[in-house]
């Protein structure tokens, strides 16, 4: 007889769950004598197959009757699978992931949109007391600061040039009180009109006036279908608006933003600005 059909009539085989089989193809009831819990070796291959002896082994776990809740409790392992086997308990255990080390690593701040309704149509701070207690919150959690629109259909609302921006200063003196830092969106389209949305924010009234009698300041599409959301680039350089151009309404308006809070762009790393 070779030595491999030795080694397979007197090796006993141990079953995927970790139940021992003897050569008879008997199960061995010794091996489920009350314990606490009882760990069978589960090769990942058989002795005489060597092409996967690198492969790494599992561990089956025998569970009797006795002390199972309070090992489990304390055990490093994180995931399991629970079968029974003559009335005891098999629980195949899977090895724990090792926790990754994020030290060293370029940090990430981490900035908190700010709801969209923020601010109302009159340029008011909606709920201050209510924004501060929020704001308190992601303080307390070490948060780096909070995003916020800042929509032209408010401040720029009812005539060319004339700006409003109380409610934006008031939010923006709560932010720097907590010491948190502010992005600021510079926000030219309108808000809403989507499945879900609760805020609705056109563009100013006098620019939806312009595009009732020239249609052609909105994108248009090959079959002639209008999105008026927001302007065209193709007015970048016409004076369509009152006289402006597109690119100078824009500017105008940050230049205005810029003069109205110029003590917070005095505040190193306070205040950053993004076009939408």
């Amino acid at each position: 007889m070779s030595s491999t059909s030795q080694m397979m009539g007197t090796t006993p085989l141990a079953s995927p769950r970790g139940v021992v089989s003897s050569p008879s193809g008997g199960v061995r009831t010794s091996d489920f004598r009350p314990c606490g819990l009882k760990s069978v070796f589960v090769p990942s291959s058989l002795p005489y197959d060597s092409t996967t002896s690198n492969v790494p082994s599992r561990v089956v776990a025998m569970a009797g009757d006795g002390g199972i809740g309070e090992r489990l409790d304390n055990s490093p392992l994180i995931s399991s699978c629970m079968d029974v086997v003559d009335d005891k308990q098999a629980m195949d255990i899977s090895p724990k992931l090792p926790e990754r080390d994020f030290a060293g690593t370029t940090y990430v701040p981490v900035y908190v949109m700010l709801p969209l309704g923020v601010i109302n149509m009159k340029c008011e701070l909606v709920d201050p007391d209510g924004l501060l207690q929020q704001l308190r919150i992601l303080k307390s959690i070490n948060v780096d600061g909070v995003t916020v629109d800042c929509w032209w259909g408010i401040v720029e609302a009812h005539a060319p040039q004339e700006y409003e921006w109380t409610g934006y200063k008031r939010l923006f003196q709560i932010v720097r009180e907590l010491k948190l830092k502010l992005q600021v969106v510079m926000s030219f389209h309108e808000c809403g009109g989507n499945v879900g949305d609760d805020v609705c924010i056109p563009l100013p009234h006098w620019v939806a006036e312009i595009g009732r009698n020239n249609p052609e300041i909105f994108f248009t599409d090959r079959e002639g279908r209008r999105n008026s959301e927001c302007l065209t680039w193709g007015i970048d350089k016409e004076r369509v608006l009152r006289g402006r151009t597109a690119a100078e309404v824009y500017f105008d308006y940050m230049r205005s933003f810029r003069v109205e809070f110029d003590e917070f762009f005095r505040m190193e790393s306070f205040l950053k600005l993004k076009l939408d």
